[in-house]
């Protein structure tokens, strides 16, 4: 719907003429820019869904982003606990890992208030982490598997892949490093075959301490 919507011309479909009229009177803002969160959600809900339909899509607008940052920023909270070694059951100290952590997103969120792509930017970077935490992720489970002689390729392949996925946007990407092409390409080569020429050493390693 949201395709549709922003990149077949559905807008033309839902809005009244006053705001084709505005929109296409100027030149300025893309179809992305012009309507933000909120107007989109109210011209599909009234457009398209009808009262009950739009009364889930709103329920879902809001809800589903305040669930998905509840999660994110407990995530954070246990995270910097687990490096830390911090114990979390007192109320006390998980409130001096929470407050940081809320005042950095609360700063996030004023950086990019004015910014008429905030959501995009914003929405990159919550990308970008949540592919990073991903990395993180299959190399220990591959490294799991491989201490357990198990298939380990069925991980390995998709993290040496993430790796360079995750390292090609913070090289290329304006909204990071924003390093030519040329050079961020072969970053991202090096980086790929670091991880897995890592991986090697320490399974070798690892395979004659067993033996």
């Amino acid at each position: 719907m949201s395709s549709w919507f922003f990149y077949s011309e559905g807008w033309r479909e839902v809005c009244s003429p006053e705001v084709v009229a505005a929109f296409t009177g100027q030149s300025e803002l893309t179809v992305t820019q012009f309507f933000s969160a909120p107007k989109v959600v109210m011209h599909v809900c009234n457009g398209w869904l009808g009262a009950i339909g739009g009364m889930l899509a709103i329920m879902g607008v809001i809800f589903a982003p305040i669930t998905t940052g509840d999660t994110a920023l407990r995530s954070a909270r246990l995270i910097v606990a687990e490096n830390f070694n911090y114990d979390q059951k007192p109320i006390f100290k998980r409130l001096i890992i929470s407050i940081p952590i809320f005042v950095a997103t609360l700063l996030m969120l004023l950086w990019q208030l004015d910014n008429p792509d905030s959501f995009s930017v914003l929405w990159k970077y919550f990308g970008w982490a949540n592919q990073t935490l991903s990395v993180f992720t299959l190399w220990a489970i591959t490294v799991y598997l491989a201490r357990k002689k198990v298939f380990y390729w069925a991980t390995l392949v998709p993290a040496v892949i993430m790796t360079g996925i995750c390292t090609l946007f913070v090289t290329i990407s304006k909204q990071t490093l924003g390093m030519p092409p040329v050079i961020c390409y072969i970053l991202t080569a090096l980086a790929m075959t670091a991880t897995v020429t890592a991986f090697f050493i320490w399974h070798s390693k690892f395979l004659k301490e067993r033996h």
